[in-house]
């Protein structure tokens, strides 16, 4: 029997709650083609205090799911403590019973750069919003840097019920542009909290991938905004392509493709767009569409 001294609607990371946190793969990947996907599973124990486990993975550019380490996680409107693996223990994450002007000492997170036990960050500002009919805490707050320049930080805001805006975990200040987040969604049974996501929350760029026999085919993104990759395998025979461009403005390619060819098409300011591909199968005529 779990008790943390608060109900459940004042607990942190209720079971069944999500948070959807966008990525590009450090620049590697499309803007918001990726996204980390934490999820609270279940109720365990850790160095004998009651938590609970958030089971994380990524959704990748290149189609696969990536999983990674679990973090254990346990709190409620007042403060939130996550297991550091770098010191064996729990320590403070999220803490919202503070003000404007505060100082806050968190541990440091596994770093060449911050070799100090602690960091701190300063409270610039507190604010509520109203979110699911439930007044909600949000503080700002920016790193104290260590006399080598370097030190951690939120990257923003974080909330009660559903935490950092930006990341889940601090992240090393400074850092470069292309870093994962921010928050897309958080959702649990009493809330819904979008952060200005205006698409839907496990939204991710993958491509089209077809397989018919000896013939392969497929289309690397899509969606896209700049280019597409076109390869196919073990088909030489003539096919069409008609591409309307913003739904609008139609371009049709008779192309010849060698075995393994590899096609590029680049567009630019593109907003919507349909492909249509019409293969020829040898060695019968008739058409085919997918």
């Amino acid at each position: 029997m779990f008790s943390w001294g608060k109900s459940d609607a004042q607990k942190f990371a209720p079971i069944g709650a999500e948070w959807y946190y966008d990525s590009m793969d450090s620049g590697q990947a499309p803007y918001h083609s990726e996204y980390f996907l934490y999820n609270s599973t279940k109720d365990t124990t850790v160095s004998n205090i009651n938590c609970r486990k958030l089971e994380i993975h990524k959704y990748a550019y290149d189609n696969s799911v990536k999983e990674y380490p679990s973090l254990f996680i346990y709190g409620d409107t007042n403060k939130v403590f996550y297991y550091n693996t770098q010191f064996n223990k729990f320590c403070t994450l999220y803490k919202f019973d503070v003000a404007i002007g505060d100082t806050l000492e968190l541990c440091s997170l596994p770093s060449q750069l911050v070799t100090d036990s602690i960091f701190k960050v300063y409270v610039d500002t507190v604010f509520y919003q109203t979110i699911s009919n439930t007044q909600v805490k949000f503080i700002y707050t920016f790193p104290l840097p260590t006399l080598n320049g370097y030190s951690f930080s939120y990257w923003g805001l974080y909330g009660q019920f559903f935490g950092g805006l930006n990341t889940m975990l601090p992240q090393m200040s400074p850092n470069i542009p292309e870093i994962d987040g921010p928050l897309r969604c958080y959702i649990d049974t009493e809330f819904y909290y979008n952060n200005g996501w205006p698409l839907a929350c496990d939204y991710r760029i993958t491509g089209i991938n077809l397989i018919i026999n000896d013939f392969s085919f497929s289309t690397f993104p899509n969606p896209f905004t700049t280019s597409t990759m076109l390869t196919f395998t073990n088909y030489t025979a003539p096919f069409n392509v008609n591409y309307l461009m913003n739904l609008a403005e139609k371009h049709h390619f008779n192309l010849k493709p060698h075995n393994k060819a590899a096609t590029q098409y680049s567009t630019l300011n593109v907003v919507n767009y349909l492909l249509e591909f019409i293969f020829f199968p040898l060695p019968q005529k008739k058409k085919e569409r997918w």
